[in-house]
C-alpha cells in the first residue's frame, strides 16, 4: 500500500513514465473496491498486477488505522479531486494522455472540458461503450500514451485491464472509476472540503440515492465479517510472535 503523499505519487509517475519498458499499473482502494475484491476474482487478478495501490477512500484509511496499520493520513487522497492536478502535471511534463471510459455524451463533454482547461495538454480518448475492444486497443497503441486512464467503474475497468493489459502500449495505466462523469457534469461532484473530511460519499449518496444506496449503506455492513476475521487473524499472529 502506498505510504507517500500526492506529490510523491506524482514523482513515482514521473519515474514510471521515464523508465518503464512495460506498462505500470496504478490502482486505488476504497470500501467499494474492497467489497468487490471479496466477490469478484477479476478484481484480485487486476490488483495482483498493480505496481502501486493507493488509498482513495477515507473509510479504508480509517479501517487500516483501526486494524493497527499506520498508513499516514496524507497517503490517502481522492483521485477525483486530484484529477485536474494530474492533468496539469502531465501538461507541464509534455505527456500524452488517453482517457477510456464514460458514455458517449459524457465522454465528449469531458474531453471538451479538458481541452478548455488544459490547452497545451496532448490528449485523446474513447468512450467506454465500444463493442470492438480490439479496435480500441489498436487506437490506444497507435497513440502510445504516457498515461492511460481506464474509467469504466469497478469491476468493469479491472476486467478490461485483465483482458488487454499485456498488449497495451502505454507507460502507465491508471484505474479512474467514474472521474470523467464528474467533470462533464453527468454526476454531481462533491466539494473538495467534504472529500478532505471523508464525507464526499454522503454528498454523492444524496445526489444519486437510487444508484449509490447499496454501495454506501449496505456494502460496508457486508464487509464487517471480513474485517472481523482479519482482526482475529492479526491478533493471533501478534500473540504467536509474543509467545516465540
Amino acid at each position: 500500500m502506498w505510504q507517500g503523499d500526492f506529490t510523491q505519487w506524482l514523482t513515482w509517475l514521473e519515474n514510471a513514465v521515464r523508465t518503464s519498458s512495460q506498462p505500470s499499473l496504478v490502482v486505488y482502494q476504497n470500501l467499494h473496491n474492497l467489497y468487490l475484491l471479496h466477490r469478484h476474482p477479476t478484481m484480485t487478478t487486476c490488483y495482483q498486477q498493480a505496481a502501486l495501490c493507493y488509498l482513495d477512500g477515507y473509510g479504508v484509511w480509517l479501517l487500516c488505522r483501526l486494524l493497527g496499520r499506520r498508513v499516514p493520513k496524507q497517503a490517502r487522497f481522492s483521485f477525483m479531486d486530484c484529477f485536474l492536478d494530474v492533468l496539469g502535471h502531465a501538461e507541464r511534463m509534455g505527456w500524452r494522455v488517453f482517457y477510456l471510459g464514460a458514455n458517449p455524451a459524457s465522454h465528449a463533454r469531458g474531453m471538451e472540458v479538458l481541452s478548455s482547461q488544459f490547452p497545451g495538454l496532448v490528449h485523446s480518448g474513447e468512450h467506454g461503450y465500444h463493442s470492438d475492444a480490439e479496435a480500441v486497443v489498436a487506437r490506444i497503441n497507435d497513440y502510445a500514451p504516457d498515461l492511460l486512464f481506464v474509467g469504466m467503474g469497478s469491476p468493469q475497468q479491472e476486467q478490461w485491464i485483465n483482458d488487454h493489459f499485456a498488449s497495451l502500449r502505454a507507460r502507465v495505466v491508471l484505474t479512474a472509476g467514474g472521474t470523467l462523469d464528474y467533470y462533464s457534469g453527468t454526476q454531481a461532484k462533491p466539494p473538495e472540503a467534504l472529500s478532505r473530511i471523508g464525507l464526499a460519499w454522503l454528498y454523492r449518496l444524496v445526489a444519486n440515492p437510487r444508484r449509490l444506496a447499496f454501495r454506501y449503506l449496505v456494502e460496508p455492513l457486508l464487509l464487517v465479517p471480513v474485517v472481523l476475521r482479519h482482526a482475529v487473524a492479526l491478533r493471533r499472529t501478534s500473540k504467536q510472535r509474543k509467545d516465540c
